[in-house]
């Protein structure tokens, strides 16, 4: 229940209220920098807002308005559909996606007809550099190791086979060694606010 603009008395105090302009309900209002805000009214009958900012498409540079809650999900946003399936077409024409939302996530490719494609039809697309590179199928054993660790960076010249997990834990245990030795030259340091490492 919305009060008046007349004053009420509550235990001896006088307190002006103020009315709700429902007229602006379902209307983009501006707050600050490139937020915005669209008054509602919920079910139950008290009011509410829903929050928008403003940003660019990531692939034509559009303005586009997304819920601030997406803006804080995503890592790229898109103006419609077609933009962000432009962004999953690979040099080669075929699809191409990310595992998941972080930036570190590896890229997929679709290969419906692959052995080892997934129930969506998608494999990794550092597997299927290194197979076209051998000119056959990996086995479900054989791993493949991006040497600079950037998942991204699927050239040949960046990804070796490595058979089994147990050689491939090693590998990763002589990068934590490496890192061990450089801590200890003094070379590398780390942030206990931030919780980063840096140089």
């Amino acid at each position: 229940m919305f009060l008046s603009n007349q004053p009420q008395r509550l235990g001896g105090l006088v307190v002006a209220n103020r009315k709700r302009d429902d007229s602006l309900d379902g209307q983009l209002i501006h707050v600050k920098g490139n937020k915005h805000k669209v008054p509602y009214r919920m079910l139950n009958g008290k009011p509410g807002n829903r929050y928008y900012v403003k940003i660019n498409c990531d692939e034509c540079g559009k303005e586009v308005l997304i819920s601030a809650s997406s803006e804080s999900r995503c890592n790229k946003s898109y103006c419609s559909r077609n933009c962000r399936y432009k962004n999953r077409i690979a040099p080669n024409g075929k699809t191409k996606r990310k595992r998941g939302s972080k930036p570190d996530s590896y890229i997929l490719i679709k290969s419906a007809d692959h052995p080892h494609a997934g129930k969506d039809g998608y494999i990794p697309l550092h597997r299927h550099v290194v197979e076209m590179s051998l000119g056959r199928i990996l086995d479900k054993n054989e791993l493949v190791h991006h040497i600079d660790m950037d998942k991204e960076n699927n050239n040949i010249e960046n990804l070796d086979v490595i058979v089994g997990n147990k050689d491939h834990c090693l590998c990763h245990r002589s990068i934590q060694k490496c890192v061990r030795k450089i801590i200890d030259s003094g070379k590398l340091h780390y942030d206990r606010e931030k919780k980063i490492y840096y140089f």
